[in-house]
């Protein structure tokens, strides 16, 4: 018989996910229900993060200036590469002149 996860004394049942009250955070993986500590994610807020961060941002602004027509584009090469979107492609090739290959 599996152990149901429990928080504070309550069972949560066997489809528990997402955090509680930043202590615990449940989760299923690979069939099996998973529960572990409440972490904060490091942001370390660093120079080049933030320089990173400020290019996908106009990569994105720069997308949606694109017309139809230019993003009918992109989405049709994206299909032909194997890509899942035009607005993928369009950033890796964005990014890729912001920093190089």
């Amino acid at each position: 018989m599996s152990r149901l996860p429990t928080f504070h004394g309550f069972n949560l049942g066997a489809a528990a996910r997402k955090s509680i009250a930043k202590e615990k955070t449940f989760r299923i993986r690979k069939a099996r229900q998973d529960q572990y500590p409440y972490v904060v994610p490091a942001n370390p807020n660093t120079p080049a993060q933030q320089l990173r961060r400020g290019a996908f941002r106009l990569a994105q602004i720069a997308w949606k200036a694109l017309t139809d027509p230019e993003k009918e584009v992109f989405n049709a090469r994206a299909v032909a590469a194997g890509k899942l979107m035009g607005v993928n492609l369009f950033t890796k090739e964005y990014l890729e002149g912001y920093f190089g290959p």
